[in-house]
């Protein structure tokens, strides 16, 4: 499946969750993207992220917390503290636990495309 088609699909889900716990006048206050990072020699993508399935707790989105300067995700310039990181190379992370996003994202080699949600402002 495209990678396109699985960002709509998650941009449709982010979607569906803001209708149920956002009041009416900022639901469509986000926007949708997908980000291409390539890793740096150092290895890191340069962005840290809370949230994920925990079983006490239920399943929380990603959310960026916080960004590294010098690094792929502090030069590429459109990523953001409270941003929700929705999906990895085309797959939806929704119900991931964190442990396992977090390997996952430090395994990951060469182009990495992250769909993300933005709000104008920080969601944090």
């Amino acid at each position: 499946m495209p990678i396109l088609k699985i960002s709509q699909m998650a941009c449709f889900s982010i979607q569906l969750l803001i209708q149920e716990d956002t009041p009416v006048s900022s639901q469509y206050l986000y926007s949708c993207k997908d980000i291409v990072l390539r890793r740096n020699t150092a290895g890191s993508l340069g962005f840290s992220i809370v949230g994920g399935y925990e079983e006490n707790s239920g399943n929380k989105p990603f959310f960026i917390k916080s960004i590294v300067g010098g690094t792929p995700a502090y030069n590429d310039g459109r990523i953001r503290c409270g941003d929700i990181l929705l999906a990895v190379n085309g797959r939806n992370i929704s119900g991931m636990v964190h442990a396992n996003l977090a390997r996952m994202l430090k395994e990951l080699k060469g182009k990495i495309t992250l769909t993300i949600a933005s709000w104008p402002g920080t969601f944090l």
